[in-house]
């Protein structure tokens, strides 16, 4: 499952308290009287948080562009950036 899934969560319900086992979407247990939040609900955040990350990446990658660095060199001091490129 996404990376995005417990802030997907937490970006619904800031107080949400709850565990993933096996980070399974399937498997998530609601704690401490947390109303459950629907499956279509999460999955829908998940999919503007991974938006939201992927644009942000998109414009880090055009500014260090115009600070002359090569795809190189931005995969070299940006990893996490290598699929923006």
């Amino acid at each position: 499952m996404s990376n995005f899934l417990s802030l997907a969560i937490l970006a619904i319900n800031k107080d949400a308290m709850f565990t993933i086992p096996e980070n399974n979407i399937n498997k998530i247990v609601w704690l401490d009287g947390t109303k459950p939040i629907e499956k279509a609900d999460i999955e829908k955040k998940i999919t503007e948080l991974e938006t939201e990350d992927s644009n942000n990446k998109k414009t880090k990658v055009s500014g260090l562009r115009k600070m002359n660095l090569t795809d190189a060199e931005i995969e070299l001091l940006y990893p996490d950036l290598k699929d923006s490129l």
